[in-house]
């Protein structure tokens, strides 16, 4: 998980835990009549913070829905193959990288993030230590490959922006 979206999943924690809460109060208020009475105060008494609870729940449940559509709107790859225009969806080629990983670092941990915006496809591999020398070599060898397994199983033609990261041996 990205940490940059950490906070959404501790909102919708915080969130179940307030309709928790607010529940198993609502459920209670018709045999407690000193609840009822605080209910009937609050409403009567306490708009301003009623209003500022209900604006404080509505900003939540935004952040949440946003986070929600932007997550479940995948990108596609637009481009030209002869007269065709063509549209690969984004799981399409994570499929694909990830089984070229898995096919290339069988026994090591490997991940990978596909972004597709517009026309533009960038491919980020985390993959296991390798010597400092290696690096350039498989570098070329991943780009190569990426070159070739595109063009062939999709036909993408255009370029792709590739950025790779080795992970330490203190990582592993």
């Amino acid at each position: 998980m990205r940490r940059q979206w950490l906070i959404v999943p501790t909102l919708g924690l915080l969130f179940a835990f307030g309709l928790l809460i607010g529940g198993i109060v609502l459920a209670a208020i018709p045999w407690t009549p000193e609840l009822q009475s605080a209910l009937i105060e609050l409403i009567q008494n306490g708009y301003l913070t009623l209003s500022l609870l209900g604006l404080g729940c509505a900003s939540i449940g935004v952040l949440l829905l946003s986070r929600f559509l932007s997550e479940s709107r995948r990108g596609h790859l637009h481009y030209q193959m002869g007269q065709h225009a063509l549209s690969v969806d984004e799981s399409l080629i994570v499929s694909y990288v990830e089984a070229f990983l898995a096919k290339e670092f069988p026994s090591q941990e490997s991940s990978c993030d596909v972004c597709v915006r517009g026309q533009d496809l960038s491919i980020r591999l985390e993959l296991p230590p390798h010597p400092e020398a290696e690096r350039p070599a498989i570098v070329a060898h991943i780009d190569a490959q990426f070159s070739r397994l595109l063009s062939q199983t999709i036909g993408y033609p255009g370029p792709f922006h590739l950025a790779l990261r080795f992970a330490e041996e203190a990582d592993a």
